[in-house]
């Protein structure tokens, strides 16, 4: 059972970082996410990783952040591939304002 839940977290997980994810690849920008909010989230995932292996979590557990370190991380590297399409946008945003 408590699998289970393990098994759905990283389901919910990963349903709400995929879409992110394209959506940011279709764009080729990130709006406004947070570089350091992203950050912070990818190393929590591998701090989990690490105490998880060193408390000998079951592999399902490890497997949940691994998961979500891969896909905290992707959205690391978009923020820092798009920064310059991401600033473009927003200047023509904030010109349209005007």
């Amino acid at each position: 059972m408590i699998m289970s839940a393990y098994e759905l977290n990283n389901f919910i997980f990963m349903a709400a970082r995929l879409p992110q994810i394209l959506v940011n690849y279709k764009a080729k920008n990130t709006g406004q996410l947070s570089l350091i909010t992203a950050f912070m989230s990818t190393a929590g995932c591998l701090a989990r990783i690490f105490t998880s292996v060193q408390e000998g979590a079951g592999l399902s557990m490890v497997r949940g952040f691994c998961i979500g370190g891969v896909l905290n991380l992707t959205i690391v590297l978009q923020i820092l591939w798009y920064a310059k399409n991401t600033r473009e946008q927003a200047t023509l945003q904030a010109k349209k304002r005007e």
